[in-house]
């Protein structure tokens, strides 16, 4: 392993942190590292033998359609390694067996997965627990790039349990009611009418009229919701804001 490209997709911030902490232990060692978000990359351009990371969030027990749709238009591997990296707050269940066939379906070597807990998006944290957790979550991310350069990492795997829940949770209808309640909504009264949610979302699900308007393809990643400047974008009282790193990294690279 000489060279990474992480491809990392991100709604608030957490994956962003456990791929930046990934890529910095890599360049330490000695590895040539960076990092991408999902949606500014062209898969199709990945440099041949480089070995290709993939991080996203947990979502539904999955992730998000736009990941697998992510892996699923990478160019073949011609057995380049591969990894993942995932940042959770509850549990997962249908990604580590489906992600490595996907991408051994096209010839990559997949050396390693792990999980990494970090603070639950929508649930509210005490700042010293969260950075507790925020901390340990980065220390095992620099521990799993230690691991895959000295190639004793390895891909967890619910075997057949995975594929199952993959199948069901990954269905396009269920994503489609997962989005039907609640919805995202905008408050015009708090709308200051910037066009930030629009520029930062990783669908390009919002566009702009007078005020935001959301589409039919929302990933439910709350990062409009998060980083609305004036919280004029409501989703539910249940949840509070989070946000794990700035704005201005979802802007442009």
């Amino acid at each position: 392993m000489d060279t990474v490209h992480i491809f990392c997709f991100s709604g608030t911030g957490n994956t962003l942190l456990v791929a930046r902490a990934m890529a910095d232990e890599f360049l330490r060692i000695g590895i040539a590292a960076k990092v991408s978000l999902m949606e500014r990359a062209d898969p199709r351009l990945i440099e041949p033998g480089v070995a290709v990371g993939i991080a996203f969030p947990v979502a539904i027990f999955t992730t998000y359609p736009v990941v697998w749709d992510f892996v699923r238009s990478l160019p073949e591997g011609g057995l380049a390694e591969a990894f993942m990296v995932d940042t959770m707050g509850g549990l997962s269940a249908g990604i580590m067996a489906p992600m490595r066939r996907i991408l051994e379906g096209k010839g990559y070597r997949a050396v390693g997965s792990r999980e990494v807990r970090m603070p639950f998006n929508l649930i509210s944290h005490e700042a010293g627990s969260k950075a507790k957790l925020i901390e340990k979550g980065l220390a095992k991310a620099r521990a799993f790039s230690r691991d895959l350069a000295a190639g004793r990492a390895s891909w967890g795997s619910f075997g057949l349990l995975s594929d199952l829940a993959k199948v069901i949770l990954s269905n396009r209808l269920v994503w489609w009611l997962a989005r039907q309640y609640p919805k995202m909504r905008v408050s015009e009264g708090d709308c200051g009418q910037c066009g930030l949610c629009a520029m930062i979302c990783p669908s390009g699900n919002i566009t702009m009229d007078v005020f935001p308007q959301h589409g039919s393809n929302c990933q439910a990643c709350m990062r409009c919701y998060s980083y609305c400047p004036r919280e004029a974008i409501l989703y539910s009282n249940l949840f509070k804001r989070y946000r794990a790193v700035d704005v201005a990294d979802f802007l442009g690279e």
